[in-house]
């Protein structure tokens, strides 16, 4: 699959690399050795599904991926437009006031943890990565005195906190329990879907003529079930089995008259051949 093909070219990739990368420069080197780690972490992770209880679990993280895809696409968006305005809030052209507004900042002993002008809101880039961190909880709330408007800058962070902290985050956990909910409940199905997907990948995987020795093999299957599971139905059992048995002797006892009968209608007859032969 995917997974396998990926991890093999980096390998192939790896081996090239370092053969044609001058000597010194492992940047590229570095960045597909950690592809290749996270692309072997997801294998290691589908071979989990051939254990029931994981099985269950990678189960709730695939559904769980499935579902999420709507809450981050409003999330990522929720992000992006608070991120421009918080940016054009810090970034204003008036040099004199913003160095003001700085040195004010400053005064508190706080330069806001960043480089130059202590804001993160540098560039578009600066500014989402700042606003993703302040869905961690991770903000220095001094640095509202640098913008333009410290007053409407504060209502802002209030309302992307409200937005995103409580009404998203609170929605994707309820959105999670009932992917959990869902996948726990056919969780049986979950298991054997998992299972019978690994096996056909360990198929595809070998040759055609040992693929077919399998195939032959495992034509007919035979099934032990426990009598421990229908002892429950023993009562039910036993009534339909006496149902079937009356019926039975009632279709013998109408088959007996029928047939005795038959054999009265042959004596008759019997003696009435007889008795002419006698009188002959």
């Amino acid at each position: 699959n995917f997974v396998d093909l990926s991890s093999q070219l980096l390998v192939v990739s790896i081996v090239l690399a370092k053969w044609i990368t001058p000597r010194g420069d492992y940047e590229s080197i570095h960045i597909l050795y950690a592809t290749c780690s996270i692309l072997m972490m997801v294998k290691l992770l589908e071979y989990f599904r051939g254990f029931e209880s994981f099985a269950k679990l990678v189960g709730v993280l695939i559904q769980n991926a499935k579902d999420m895809v709507e809450f981050l696409v409003v999330l990522l968006v929720l992000i992006f437009f608070f991120a421009i305005a918080f940016m054009m809030l810090y970034n204003f052209p008036f040099d004199v006031e913003a160095r003001r507004l700085k040195a004010r900042a400053s005064s508190s002993g706080d330069d806001g943890g960043t480089d130059d002008d202590g804001t993160g809101y540098e560039s578009i880039g600066d500014s989402l990565m700042t606003t993703f961190l302040m869905v961690l909880g991770e903000f220095d709330a001094d640095t509202f005195q640098s913008t333009i408007s410290p007053n409407f800058t504060l209502w802002l962070f209030i309302a992307f906190n409200m937005a995103v902290v409580l009404v998203c985050l609170n929605a994707v956990i309820a959105l999670l329990g009932d992917s959990y909910s869902s996948v726990m409940e056919r969780s049986e199905a979950v298991y054997c879907r998992e299972t019978a997907e690994l096996i056909v990948e360990y198929l595809d995987t070998m040759p055609v003529s040992s693929r077919i020795e399998v195939e032959r093999d495992s034509a007919w299957v035979h099934v032990l079930d426990p009598w421990s599971k229908h002892e429950g139905d023993e009562d039910s059992t036993d009534e339909s089995q006496t149902t079937e048995n009356s019926a039975a002797v009632h279709e013998l006892k109408q088959s007996h008259l029928a047939l005795e009968s038959k054999v009265d209608k042959l004596t008759a007859i019997l003696e009435r051949i007889e008795s002419k032969l006698s009188a002959k």
